[in-house]
């Protein structure tokens, strides 16, 4: 896992749960995700983390 400034974002497992746990922690946050801006967000973390 990885802390993207602000979030924690799984590096292993698959997408749908990073993306998943993306959102979980965003909406704690009070905020209501975007499905696709997180799924970008995870899939640029895990590409610059060789992953």
């Amino acid at each position: 896992m990885t802390k993207n400034d602000r979030w924690q974002i799984p590096l292993n497992g698959s997408e749908a749960a990073a993306v998943a746990s993306v959102k979980k922690q965003m909406k704690k946050s009070g905020l209501e995700p975007n499905t696709a801006g997180v799924r970008k967000l995870v899939r640029d973390v895990r590409e610059k983390s060789g992953n």
